[in-house]
């Protein structure tokens, strides 16, 4: 009878101690996505990051809107990965200075498709429309379609970052604070189909 009390409390402490352990795990998984085909930096394409390349030449960052790349964003449901054409249309007149542009070249000189990684995604049962969301910033809230102000909201500002990762968890609780704050539908069928 007087090792229950310890062997007890060694449970419960272990209990906790893999309850912890596994949120840690989940959060490391959910922060560390699998690595994409070609490092894209998001900071030089859409920001005014400054890169040097292979041969010492330095280059100022593009400023391009998101709707450069993500050109379906405001017109549908999914925002579409870009796809190598998008790419082409800058790349083919460029000398390939880097081991990613020159991952690149291959892709275009083979006419293959860069398969992306997803990155950002909601839960199957979700119905989540882009353009729907998109729309609503631009018309009601006035804000500019494609130069990140809307992106950012559930996506982090990519015109910082070098690798996107996904920043928000994309889970009930983020989008329903989202939707209470904005004052827009909270019915179960809005989102879940």
């Amino acid at each position: 009878m007087r090792f229950v009390v310890p062997i007890l409390l060694t449970l419960v402490f272990s209990v906790f101690v893999l309850a912890i352990l596994g949120m840690t795990t989940f959060w490391v998984e959910w922060q560390k996505p699998d690595p994409q085909p070609i490092a894209y930096p998001h900071d030089f394409h859409a920001g005014s990051a400054i890169t040097t390349l292979s041969d010492g030449k330095v280059a100022a960052g593009l400023g391009l809107q998101c709707t450069h790349c993500h050109q379906y964003v405001d017109k549908s449901r999914f925002a579409t990965i870009p796809a190598v054409s998008i790419c082409a249309e800058c790349h083919t007149k460029l000398p390939p200075r880097t081991d990613e542009l020159q991952k690149l070249k291959a892709y275009l000189d083979n006419n293959e498709p860069i398969v992306w990684q997803r990155i950002h995604s909601v839960p199957k049962h979700v119905y989540f429309s882009h353009k729907r969301h998109v729309k609503y910033y631009a018309d009601e809230k006035g804000m500019e379609v494609g130069n990140g102000e809307i992106c950012a909201k559930c996506h982090g500002n990519m015109q910082v970052v070098k690798e996107v990762k996904q920043v928000t968890t994309l889970r009930m609780g983020f989008c329903v604070s989202c939707h209470r704050a904005e004052n827009a539908p909270q019915d179960c069928w809005t989102c879940h189909k």
